[in-house]
Parts: C-alpha cells; sequence; structure tokens
C-alpha cells in the first residue's frame, strides 16, 4: 500500500466469567430522640459476570496540499450480569432472602469521515458521524422478603446523526478556532407496556464551539465558548429498582433527559505562572434525590432528576518553579455552583491548596511528597467535610531505567474521611465513610523496549460508547 494510504484495525475480547465481587455487611438503627424504634442487619454478596467485544477499524488517505480523508467504523457488544444477594439476620425471625439478578445486552455500530483541506490560510474539516444503540435490560428480583420491588425489563433503540465543521487560523499572533455541529437523535424507548411515549425522544440541535487566543512572547491568553450535551447514561434511563434498605429504594427514572451546557473558559500564562476560570450554565442538570414513595409507608426512593437550571464558577491559580533539584509547586483553586433545589439553597464554595513537591536525590532517586487541603463545600445536594492529605514517593531506576524500584504512600496522617451530610425539606441524610485510600505500596517493575503503534483510528461513537 503507498505510504499516503492507510488502513488498520483493532479487536479487543474480554471474558469475565461469574464471580464473587465483593462481600459485605449493614447494621441499620432507627432512633426516635433516645428510643430504638428499629434495627435490621443483612449481609450482601456480589457477584458479576461479563463479556466484551470491541472492534475499530480504520482508512486514512493522505494528499498533497494538505488535504487528507479518513473513515472510521466501531463495533461494540457488551452483555453480562450483575447480581446481589442480600441475606437478613435470623436472630429476627424467620431467615429471609432477597435477590437481584440484572442482564444486560448492549450493541453499537458507530462510523465517521472526515475530509480535511486547507481554506484560504485555515486548516478545515468537514465530516459526518451516524450511530445505531440497541440496549435490552432485564431486572428480576426473588427471594422470600416481602417487599414493594418487582421484576422490569426495557429496551431502547437509539439512531444519531451528525455533521460537523472545524475550521482553524492564525493570524500574526492571535489564533481563532471555530467549531458547528448539527445532530439529530431519534430514541424508542419500550417498557413492560410496549412503546413509551413519555421516555423516548426526537429532537435536532446545533452545537458551535469558539476559541480565540494570543500569544506573545511569553505571554499566553485564549478565550473560549462551546455549547454541548451530556446524555444520561443507559443504566441511568432503567426502569428497575434496586435495594438499599428495607426503607430506602435506588429507582431509574426513563424520563430523564440530557444535559444542555452552556461553558465559557478563560486562559492565561506568564512565565510559570498560570490562571484558568470557566464558568457552566447547565439546562436539565443531572442530580440525585430522595421521594416520598407513593405505594409505601416509611419507604424513600432515591431517584435521578433534571434540575432546570444550574450553574457553576471555578478559577485556579499555579506556579511551579525549580530551585536546584528541587521542583515545588503551588495550586489554588476556588469554586461554586449556584444551586436551589425545592426552596433550599446549596452555594457553598469550595476552596483547595495544592502544594506538590519533586526531590531529585543521588544515585538516581526520585522524591515526590505531596499536600492538599480542601474546605467544607457544597456538592449537588450534599455538604462534603473539609479534607487533608499527605502522600509520598519514592523511587530509584536501574540498568539505563529499565527497571524501577517504588515506594509510595497514600495518607500518611490518616486525615481522609468521606463525610457527607444532605437535607432536603423532608429528608436528611448524614453519611461517614471509612478511611478507605490509606495504604503503602512496594512496587519492581522492568519496562521492555516496546515498539510504538502505528494505528492512527480516532474511533467513532465515543460519547455513545460510554453511556453503555
Amino acid at each position: 500500500m503507498p505510504r499516503n494510504r492507510r488502513i488498520g484495525a483493532e479487536y479487543t475480547y474480554m471474558l469475565h466469567p461469574v464471580q464473587t465481587m465483593s462481600r459485605f455487611s449493614t447494621d441499620m438503627v432507627a432512633t426516635a430522640g433516645q428510643v430504638q424504634t428499629m434495627r435490621q442487619s443483612w449481609s450482601d454478596v456480589n457477584r458479576m459476570r461479563q463479556n466484551y467485544h470491541q472492534l475499530d477499524a480504520y482508512y486514512r488517505h493522505e494528499m498533497p496540499g494538505r488535504k487528507f480523508l479518513q473513515a472510521d467504523f466501531s463495533f461494540t457488544h457488551f452483555n453480562g450480569l450483575y447480581g446481589t444477594g442480600h441475606d437478613f439476620d435470623v436472630s429476627q425471625g424467620a431467615p429471609s432472602r432477597l435477590t437481584e439478578d440484572n442482564h444486560f445486552n448492549s450493541w453499537l455500530y458507530a462510523g465517521k469521515v472526515v475530509y480535511g483541506f486547507p481554506l484560504w490560510k485555515s486548516d478545515t474539516q468537514v465530516g459526518a458521524e451516524v450511530s445505531h444503540t440497541k440496549i435490552g435490560r432485564e431486572n428480576t428480583v426473588g427471594g422470600n422478603m416481602q417487599t414493594e420491588m418487582s421484576s422490569s425489563a426495557y429496551s431502547t433503540g437509539q439512531n444519531s446523526y451528525a455533521a460537523f465543521m472545524d475550521c482553524f487560523f492564525k493570524l500574526k499572533d492571535f489564533s481563532f478556532n471555530a467549531g458547528l455541529r448539527l445532530e439529530h437523535v431519534n430514541l424508542n424507548y419500550y417498557g413492560k407496556n410496549g412503546y413509551d411515549d413519555g421516555a423516548s425522544s426526537d429532537y435536532t440541535r446545533l452545537y458551535p464551539t469558539l476559541t480565540m487566543g494570543y500569544h506573545k512572547g511569553r505571554f499566553n491568553t485564549s478565550l473560549s465558548y462551546a455549547y454541548s450535551v451530556t446524555q444520561p447514561s443507559y443504566n441511568q434511563l432503567s426502569n428497575s429498582t434496586a435495594f438499599v434498605s428495607s426503607y430506602v429504594y435506588s429507582v431509574g427514572n426513563p424520563t430523564l433527559k440530557g444535559s444542555f451546557i452552556h461553558k465559557l473558559t478563560y486562559l492565561a500564562s506568564w512565565n510559570r505562572l498560570r490562571l484558568i476560570a470557566t464558568y457552566r450554565n447547565i439546562r436539565n442538570r443531572i442530580i440525585s434525590v430522595y421521594e416520598p414513595s407513593q405505594t409505601a409507608d416509611s419507604v424513600l426512593l432515591l431517584r435521578m432528576v433534571n434540575l432546570r437550571r444550574y450553574q457553576s464558577l471555578a478559577v485556579g491559580v499555579s506556579y511551579d518553579c525549580n530551585i536546584g533539584r528541587w521542583k515545588p509547586s503551588w495550586e489554588l483553586n476556588y469554586s461554586q455552583q449556584f444551586l436551589s433545589y425545592d426552596g433550599i439553597d446549596y452555594h457553598k464554595p469550595l476552596f483547595s491548596l495544592k502544594w506538590k513537591n519533586m526531590l531529585t536525590l543521588p544515585k538516581d532517586f526520585t522524591l515526590f511528597l505531596n499536600l492538599s487541603y480542601s474546605t467544607l463545600s457544597g456538592d449537588n445536594l450534599y455538604v462534603r467535610h473539609q479534607q487533608f492529605l499527605a502522600d509520598f514517593n519514592l523511587s530509584k531506576s536501574f540498568c539505563k531505567g529499565h527497571w524501577q524500584v517504588t515506594l509510595s504512600g497514600t495518607d500518611l496522617f490518616n486525615t481522609s474521611s468521606d463525610k457527607t451530610r444532605m437535607r432536603l425539606r423532608q429528608v436528611s441524610e448524614l453519611g461517614y465513610g471509612n478511611n478507605g485510600i490509606r495504604g503503602q505500596l512496594f512496587r519492581v517493575a522492568y519496562n521492555f523496549n516496546t515498539v510504538r503503534s502505528n494505528y492512527k483510528g480516532s474511533g467513532a461513537g465515543s460519547e455513545e460508547r460510554s453511556r453503555l
């Protein structure tokens, strides 16, 4: 084949046989004042089986005058089982058991064609992308425990068609990049009663992007705007119910819509000082909330819903330098969400500070010591507690870098925690997570003389694949 033409393919297969993934126990206590009203204990066993096929292929033809034509094709088949068995404490009466088996089967076909060519003084690309997704899920509930849960099933078929254009050009010290994507999406949703018009959707939208940059000596700056959509995962669109406790169920929401995001970003750097500021305005942001059950008393439903409007602002400043063998860097960040739900504001800002250190020692030793601190802050409808972390990494190379020995430690002072609280009008939730990140690692690695891959495919339908 001529050098200006390339063709290639990659195939990945993964088989994960049925295996127990985790075992854990739960002890739940409810009180009213100083009086215990309920105590329940149970143990869970989670198992999983997966079968995964992924095929990517491409063809590229490079032509004189900075022209090229590239076609990409992707195929994904993903099926398997997620199962959980809940066994309740027999000391509280007759033994009871609840089982949940979630079978899933998904297919994705996607193709993309891109043609690049010079237009006046710019590099321009035009193209089209198409994808077809088919999903089938079945959730089976069993056991002798009496609950409001029941077996369910659903299937979806989605077709997506897009045409896009991207243009980049420079004018002295200025640069400009403009993009436009026209997309049509048709989603057909089928529940146990057949076609569900409320969960199905059909729309056409235009997504523009624009970036303007300036570069002069050691100073760089840019301002960019992008309009995009983030679709809910197919797992979030499920119509099934999952057990959290006897008083809390997690339920899917087939009527979830995509989140439409306006994003404005400013970047600036001078020597080693950098600044980044980002503002986002999101319509239909997806968040999780608690809702009372309409069919059972004292039962809460944990559900994903669309928030009509969500805004956030983030600003970060960083600086790094070299002082002999010592290379420190500092990073200061501020972020804040502007979110109101059910008459309550969740605007608590986050401030964080990171101090990273790299020290090159004699005998090819390298030491990293990183410190970070973050304040109490709002995260969707939750408030997350402050955090302090200290990590280190000491490594040494041998034999021209082929061998490497590493000793590392995470959370040296045992200060990490996962404390959260959620406050709604009818529900308050407190979470106290154990420290699960603290540990030490000793590793010995050997680096072979690997050959760099010549595969030049860019894939197709990557965003759709991430939803499976």
